[in-house]
This record gives C-alpha cells, sequence and structure tokens, in this order.
C-alpha cells in the first residue's frame, strides 16, 4: 500500500509540475491606463490568459489596492498567441537595439513594456508612448520597429477594446476616487453611481 501511494505521489506531482512549466507567455503593460495583458501557453498545451488593471482608491486615510482580473476564454488567449506570434513578438527588438526608435526622444511619458518568455529565455522591451490604433485617431508610427510595436498592440486592442475593458471596470465599482499612475502624472477618477 505504501508502494502505491508513493506512485500516485510521484505521478500527481510529475502532472502538476507538467502544467505549471510554460512553454510561452507575452506579457504587455500598456501606455495610458494601468492594464497589463498575460497570454500563456504551457508545455502541455494548456493556455491562459486575462487582462489585470491596477487601480488605488482613497478609503479614510488609507490607499487601498485594486486588482481586477478579467479572464478570457481558451479560443481568444489561442487566437492572440498565434497573431502575435505571426506578426513578430517574439523577434521583437529592444527600442536601445534600433538606431531609428533609439533616436527618438520623449518627456517622462508612458511606456509601453514587453515581457516574453520563450521556454527559459527571457526578454524585455520597452518603448514610450505607443497607443493602439483606435487610441491614436489611426495615428501610424513612422519608423520601423515603433510601428511593429503598434501592430502588435492593435491586434491585442481589435480583439479585448482596452477601452471598453477600462470604462466597464469603473462603472463597475462602488463610488469613490480611483487613480493610477501613466508616465510622471496621477491621474484620478470620481465614480458617482447614477
Amino acid at each position: 500500500m505504501k508502494k502505491i501511494s508513493i506512485l500516485l505521489f510521484l505521478i500527481f506531482q510529475q502532472t502538476f509540475s507538467q502544467n505549471l512549466d510554460i512553454r510561452r507567455s507575452y506579457e504587455i503593460s500598456f501606455c495610458g491606463k494601468p492594464q497589463t495583458i498575460k497570454l500563456i501557453e504551457y508545455q502541455n498545451g494548456f493556455v491562459e490568459g486575462f487582462l489585470e488593471t491596477k487601480l488605488t482608491r482613497k478609503v479614510l486615510r488609507k490607499r487601498k489596492e485594486i486588482i481586477n482580473k478579467t479572464s478570457f476564454d481558451n479560443v481568444l488567449v489561442k487566437k492572440l498567441m498565434l497573431d502575435l506570434k505571426n506578426a513578430g513578438i517574439e523577434t521583437l527588438k529592444k527600442c536601445n537595439e534600433d538606431l531609428d526608435c533609439h533616436s527618438i526622444g520623449f518627456l517622462d511619458g508612458d511606456s509601453l513594456s514587453f515581457n516574453i518568455q520563450i521556454d527559459s529565455i527571457n526578454k524585455q522591451a520597452y518603448f514610450s508612448e505607443i497607443y493602439p490604433e483606435s487610441q491614436t485617431k489611426e495615428q501610424i508610427e513612422k519608423t520601423e520597429l515603433r510601428r511593429k510595436v503598434q501592430i502588435l498592440i492593435t491586434i491585442i486592442d481589435k480583439e479585448i477594446n482596452l477601452e471598453k475593458q477600462f470604462s466597464d471596470l469603473i462603472k463597475g465599482l462602488k463610488e469613490g476616487t480611483y487613480c493610477y499612475w501613466t508616465g510622471i502624472s496621477k491621474v484620478c477618477i470620481i465614480h458617482e453611481e447614477i
């Protein structure tokens, strides 16, 4: 009986650890809003994804952090991961590795960040003030690398509509003042129940 218990424990442990081994993941934190999307594919083929929004709310004299996670269904996660891969997310260069991108200066603005993991390789890249096309009145980035980044985040925005997700979240919160940082600026939203 003891041998069977040990065998079952080892099988369970192996199965559980395979579920946690990441094949690839894409984490993107957007400019202008406190939104981060995370898409994960595990070694066993299972996928998951979510949009995380972080706000603070002042309650009496204390600040309370509010973290909202909106999960996506597996079909959407697989589609987004395939579309992002096909658009070149896994070969994305850092801004400072590209002469045209690196030569553009911004003053204390917000930045877009990518954290890309493929098996055990992690890569991070940051870009100043790049927004999905829907948030720039269809304004197209001029340099090749910044345009590639804009295409990547536009792919996401077309599927999940970042502005609508944020608006719906705010509408669903209790009455109060909610704040977040964008660049060096603090943005506060006063939400009143109607």
